[in-house]
């Protein structure tokens, strides 16, 4: 490892280059160009979110089909899962709605830019699901925002696969072009 760090180029071998950049910026008297974006992670949206449901479970997140409650029924059934949703449990269609038509409603407001959308948009029960289960939460994304967006083609959407987004989870195979049906079936919708 030693002999790596001493093969680094002379301009960064103090790691001040970030620092050295910065100083640049700042003293340069031309004005830069503010980008401003949105970042959108981990929707994890659940089609089945129930109102009231169990918002404490035996599972590190609860989702709808966790088939019943767990040993904390009592504080469950009294602190089930809200409309707008619970940390604890996957996002209602609804609130994702919710949330990209305020930035669709709000995109000068806003002064957005562009969104990079960083995947991870199924419920966290997936490996319960099949390939086109799993692709149906995306391909809902995309249609949803789409939507929202669509008084404002200028903004730009970069979206990312994440983890959740194939079948396998955490699968993509890229022995060969056109070999993993859910990367296929996320260019059709991009």
């Amino acid at each position: 490892m030693k002999e790596k760090l001493h093969q680094k180029p002379e301009f960064i071998k103090n790691n001040d280059y970030v620092d050295i950049l910065y100083r640049k910026i700042k003293e340069d008297p031309k004005p830069r160009k503010t980008v401003r974006s949105i970042q959108v992670s981990d929707i994890h949206i659940d089609f089945q979110y129930e109102i009231g449901s169990p918002n404490e479970c035996d599972f590190p997140i609860c989702y709808s089909n966790n088939h019943g409650p767990s040993s904390q029924e009592a504080n469950a059934i009294a602190q089930g899962a809200g409309f707008w949703g619970d940390y604890r449990c996957d996002l209602p269609p609804h609130t994702m709605k919710n949330m990209f038509d305020f930035i669709g409603n709000n995109v000068e407001e806003l002064e957005i830019d562009f969104i990079t959308w960083l995947g991870d948009n199924g419920a966290h029960s997936l490996w319960e699901y099949s390939k086109e289960e799993v692709a149906e939460y995306t391909r809902n994304i995309t249609v949803t925002l789409k939507e929202a967006l669509k008084d404002h083609p200028r903004v730009e959407v970069y979206p990312v696969v994440g983890n959740h987004d194939t079948w396998p989870v955490n699968t993509e195979d890229f022995r060969h072009p056109n070999i993993d049906w859910n990367i296929n079936h996320l260019k059709e919708l991009w």
